[in-house]
C-alpha cells in the first residue's frame, strides 16, 4: 500500500493473480472429487444395470412398467439433489474468493506486510 492508502501496481497484480488461482486451484480439487465419484456412480451403475437386467427376466409387463416408473423418479430426485449440490458448492466457492481476497486487502491495508 502506497501513501494514501493507494494500492501499489505490484500489490493489484497480486490480487489478480490470486483472483485467477484460487479459482483454478478449486476447479482442479473439484474435478478430481468428481472423477472419483464419477468412476464410483460408474460402478454402481452397471451393478444396477445387471440387477435389473436379471429382475426383467422374470416380470410381466406391468411389473416391468411400475419398475420403470420408480426408476424414472429416483433419477429425477437423484438430478434435483446433485443440482441443487453443485450450485452450494458454486455459491461456496464463490463466497471463499471473496472471503481470502478480502481478507489479503485488509492484510495489506492495514500495513501487516510493510517492510521493517
Amino acid at each position: 500500500v502506497g501513501p494514501g492508502g493507494m494500492l501499489s501496481a505490484d500489490f493489484t497484480r497480486l490480487l489478480d493473480g490470486i483472483d485467477m488461482l484460487l479459482p483454478k486451484s478449486l476447479d482442479i480439487k473439484l474435478k478430481t472429487l468428481y472423477r472419483t465419484l464419477t468412476q464410483l456412480l460408474s460402478a454402481a451403475l452397471t451393478h444396477i444395470d445387471v440387477q435389473l437386467n436379471i429382475a426383467r427376466q422374470h416380470l410381466d409387463k406391468e411389473a416391468k412398467v411400475k419398475m420403470y416408473l420408480d426408476a424414472k423418479q429416483h433419477l429425477q430426485l437423484f438430478q434435483e439433489e446433485a443440482d441443487q449440490s453443485m450450485a452450494e458448492l458454486e455459491r461456496m466457492v464463490r463466497s471463499n474468493m471473496t472471503l481470502t481476497r478480502d481478507s489479503l486487502s485488509s492484510i495489506v491495508k492495514s500495513g501487516e506486510l510493510e517492510k521493517d
